[in-house]
């Protein structure tokens, strides 16, 4: 993570108020008056997330209330702002968002928060195992040697 070239706060309520044209682009936690870009998602992280979007569009969950990504939630501690991997928001946060996608401790609580965390050598095995079972399969049974 880099420290990024923005405006400091001088406190956290300072921060919520600040008008989306006033921040820089891209996704940023808010640490003790300064915004810390934040690490991209790996891919699996994101395979996740969607994947939970399209069951809870299956179970009727309507889909402008699903996001997977994309929205701030201020929390307790440090950082004081998360981009959660997938949210389920109530009906009232679609017009409460609609200047700025960040969850205030003001606002009624998000439906779901789902924050998926998985160790960088389990995300490996995943992997690994994905790309062996796309491989075509080259090593013959013993049954197929027999000629």
């Amino acid at each position: 993570m880099t420290l990024a070239k923005s405006p400091q706060f001088q406190t956290f309520e300072d921060y919520l108020a600040a008008a989306p044209t006033d921040l820089p682009e891209g996704c940023y936690e808010y640490w003790d008056g300064e915004l810390i870009e934040t690490m991209p998602e790996s891919l699996f992280h994101r395979v996740i997330a969607n994947y939970l979007y399209f069951l809870l569009i299956q179970v009727g969950i309507r889909h402008e209330l699903i996001h997977p990504g994309g929205i701030e939630v201020a929390v307790p501690g440090k950082p004081r702002t998360r981009y959660p991997d997938l949210l389920v928001l109530e009906e009232i946060h679609l017009s409460l968002l609609a200047k700025r996608a960040t969850i205030a401790p003001t606002m009624p609580p998000p439906r779901l928060i789902v924050e998926i965390f998985l160790p960088a050598i389990k995300i490996q095995a995943i992997t690994n195992e994905i790309t062996k079972s796309k491989r075509p399969n080259t090593q013959r049974s013993p049954s197929q040697n027999i000629g």
